[in-house]
């Protein structure tokens, strides 16, 4: 038997939420959009169909790099387009790291970046948060690292870190690639698309899969100075986005006012959600994405399994750090309604079973 290398041996692979092989569940444990696509997207992918489908689709992608460049008012050439923003991660990773580098993330975070650091030989260096999760002094000075990841807002947490702080690591840290991981920035209030005209060192990095509803076509980009996004283009599988992702991501974009408003849904509903929550007794710090940490009082994978046996699926991390709260998406109203109602039963219950083992 032939082995692959070292890397891959070793390999950790990243551990995506649990997808429901039988119907009925409601799904609160991947962070997609609850809404569907807008109209106008469905109506693109029904003309395109029958003429596109026998073609390849622009390698270069013109037609929406011009669009997503009017949008964020930058220039083409800072547009790299991608198979979701994994692929961007992926090829950043790729394209800088040699191996026996690092690479700096917060934590917790989003677990990619760990796998990504192993699969490219280079090792992963945490800067842990404190329990009001701001971001470590250290990485406000010079650290050795040829890549320093921000997600921005930070998984799990949904925790938003002002540009402000994420300009003084670009300005500390000129010889590093700076990456802002920005998901789900369509749910905060700011987002750093500025920097990129102020360093020449820092890529922001976005999706269709949150705000616009498309992760089942796998969409997404990076903005950043032309010198990297030509270096990516030169390493990207040739035809790396299909025809249909590319068509419904220029109308989504081109219908903007529909996702405003399903923007403001989810964060009205964020907010009720979290209300609702706390009044069980939850403590969820600040969340800025359509996701939010319901921490408890003790290990809570109690309460993500009685979720599970009432068909509701939310997301547990077993880890020191995070193994007493639970990771939540938004979802539509009536799913909202559903997980506060079992909620409330479960809690009840438990504390039913609470008082009666103390007056034994």
């Amino acid at each position: 038997m032939i082995l692959p290398n070292e890397n891959i041996r070793l390999l950790r692979p990243y551990e995506p939420g649990e997808q429901p092989q039988i119907a009925g569940f409601i799904k609160l444990n991947t962070n997609e959009n609850p809404y569907p696509p807008s109209p106008a997207v469905l109506r693109a992918l029904k003309q395109s169909i029958k003429d596109r489908l026998r073609i390849y689709p622009d390698p270069q992608f013109r037609q929406l790099r011009s669009i997503t460049a009017q949008r964020w008012r930058v220039s083409a050439e800072h547009i790299f387009v991608s198979n979701g923003s994994d692929e961007v991660l992926r090829l950043i990773f790729q394209c800088y790291l040699s191996p026996g580098d690092s690479v700096a993330g917060l934590f917790p975070t989003y677990t990619l970046y760990e796998t990504l650091a192993q699969l490219f030989g280079a090792t992963m260096h945490y800067y842990e948060l404190d329990d009001d999760l701001r971001i470590p002094e250290a990485l406000f000075k010079r650290v050795p690292h040829k890549i320093i990841c921000l997600s921005n807002p930070n998984p799990p947490f949904g925790t938003f870190y002002d540009t402000e702080l994420i300009a003084l690591i670009c300005r500390a840290n000129p010889d590093s690639i700076i990456i802002v991981d920005e998901a789900y920035v369509d749910f905060a209030p700011k987002h750093a698309l500025a920097l990129v005209k102020l360093f020449d060192n820092i890529i922001v990095t976005r999706s269709f899969s949150k705000s616009f509803g498309l992760a089942g076509l796998r969409i997404g980009f990076g903005i950043a100075q032309p010198h990297i996004v030509e270096y990516l283009y030169k390493i990207k599988d040739s035809y790396n986005v299909n025809v249909m992702a590319q068509i419904a991501a220029i109308a989504a974009l081109q219908d903007i006012r529909y996702y405003r408003q399903i923007i403001q849904n989810i964060i009205a509903s964020r907010s009720h959600l979290i209300k609702e929550l706390t009044k069980l007794g939850f403590n969820i710090p600040p969340s800025s994405a359509n996701f939010f940490f319901a921490r408890w009082c003790e290990n809570a994978r109690w309460i993500y399994e009685a979720l599970k046996r009432k068909k509701i699926l939310v997301r547990y991390f077993d880890h020191p750090r995070l193994a007493d709260g639970l990771r939540i998406s938004v979802g539509k109203e009536n799913e909202n309604k559903k997980l506060i109602t079992a909620l409330k039963e479960i809690v009840k219950n438990e504390k039913k079973s609470t008082k009666r083992t103390k007056t034994r």
